[in-house]
């Protein structure tokens, strides 16, 4: 079944002043955004964010074109249409919003106060739990101006939650913010909004916090310039790619059947690959901020990396599908299952990225190619009786074993490039 949109722009136009002073500020904008997603709009100061924003959250009524809020259309309706839309939606501004004679868990109950049925011991309970999950629970009946900025940002973060919304719009949340406190409340909303299943769309001049995005969106003067998606998106979907190498080795046996299996597996492979390749270079040969387009060329380079262990792996499976050749070498089994360790051992610092994984991959794989020759060489004075043929067989087979090491090594090098650069996108200098 096909999921519907639960923001639906079509043709939205909108225009301030009248006469000769009215000036349209978005032009046929069309745009829609998905259950979950969290998109980010990005753009110059006054190409129209702010404006489409509050339209696409019913603080706006809409002049032209069409605003579809989970089935419910703004554009005619009546005012309590608005309301029922706004009643799906939690709203963060730069400025907290918050109620300096409240204290933290009042000014979040508030969100709770118009819905039938909420008590006022029952709201406590859901503002101080909400509290609690933005790290602020000891600080509940703290007032406002006792909290730091980023601390009123979090209870700005409860207040908008607390209803439960199927979308948080979000407009410049981390601009009175240091890098340090903006970086924890984006991350701080990115989670809560997954955990609780709801769509986030946020204006930001910040490129510091592009990379939490499913999909990044750039207007620029009142016209949608480019739509892409982001980094961590791109990175999931490598992850799933270095899933499926580790696959390869148990269509090891050359088997008919066997080798079809692992054929598909490759199409896959070279499928998911070449569309990854396509995204990443799309963001590369955009006009993107330099920290952007530096995490996209690594990206790339690990993605090349991937794609070298695939074609490596291949190769020796083909090698290894001799059956004949591999049994008088007495030899394959150990390598075999050496492989598929290696390989899991891969992919499980893909999706960790913890430097420890990454490097223990890079020392196992130091090690393993130096091994792997002095095996080879152990066992041709082993062998005495070993015919040329088999020898020759036995030096590919180990040759070829070597070159997915080395690919898997270098791998490891651009992971471990790529989770430094992101540790420091997220919380070091800028770069």
């Amino acid at each position: 079944m096909d999921i519907k949109p639960l923001v639906s722009v079509k043709n939205l136009r909108h225009s301030f002043g009248e006469g000769t002073l009215k000036k349209e500020v978005l032009h046929s904008l069309s745009v829609d955004f998905m259950p979950g997603e969290i998109a980010i709009i990005t753009g110059p100061s006054g190409s129209g964010k702010t404006t489409f924003l509050t339209l696409a959250g019913a603080l706006r009524g809409i002049q032209e074109g069409s605003v579809i809020i989970d089935g419910l259309e703004l554009r005619g309706g009546k005012n309590s249409d608005m309301i029922d839309a706004r009643r799906k939606m939690g709203f963060i501004f730069q400025s907290h919003n918050l109620v300096a004679s409240l204290t933290a868990w009042q000014n979040v109950a508030l969100s709770l106060s118009f819905i039938k049925g909420e008590t006022a011991r029952s709201a406590k309970a859901k503002a101080v739990e909400m509290l609690d999950k933005v790290g602020l629970g000891k600080h509940a009946d703290k007032k406002a101006h006792q909290l730091s900025g980023g601390q009123k940002q979090r209870v700005a973060i409860a207040r908008a939650l607390v209803r439960k919304p199927s979308i948080i719009m979000a407009d410049e949340p981390t601009a009175s913010l240091d890098r340090q406190s903006g970086r924890e409340v984006v991350d701080l909303l990115k989670r809560l909004a997954r955990d609780m299943g709801c769509a986030i769309l946020l204006v930001t001049h910040d490129n510091r916090i592009l990379d939490i995005a499913d999909r990044i969106i750039k207007i620029e003067d009142g016209i949608i310039e480019e739509t892409f998606v982001s980094m961590e998106k791109i990175v999931v979907s490598i992850v799933e790619l270095a899933a499926l190498i580790p696959q390869y080795v148990s269509f090891a046996d050359g088997k008919n059947e066997k080798e079809s299996g692992r054929k598909k597996l490759s199409e896959k492979f070279a499928q998911m690959s070449d569309e990854l390749n396509r995204r990443i270079a799309d963001i590369i040969q955009r006009n993107m901020p330099e920290t952007f387009a530096l995490q996209a060329a690594t990206l790339q380079k690990l993605l090349n990396r991937l794609v070298s262990v695939e074609a490596h792996v291949e190769n020796f499976l083909r090698i290894v599908s001799s059956e004949d050749k591999l049994a008088q070498a007495r030899f394959g089994d150990n390598f075999i299952q050496s492989l598929e360790f290696l390989l899991i051992t891969m992919n499980e610092s893909m999706e960790t990225k913890a430097s420890n994984e990454i490097e223990m991959l890079l020392s196992m794989t130091t090690a393993k190619s130096d091994t792997v020759k002095k095996i080879r060489d152990d066992h041709f004075e082993k062998q005495q009786d070993m015919s040329e043929e088999t020898k020759i067989f036995l030096f590919d087979f180990s040759n070829a074993y070597v070159h997915i090491v080395y690919s898997i090594h270098l791998f490891a090098e651009s992971l471990k490039e790529w989770a430094e650069l992101s540790a420091r996108v997220k919380s070091g200098p800028s770069i």
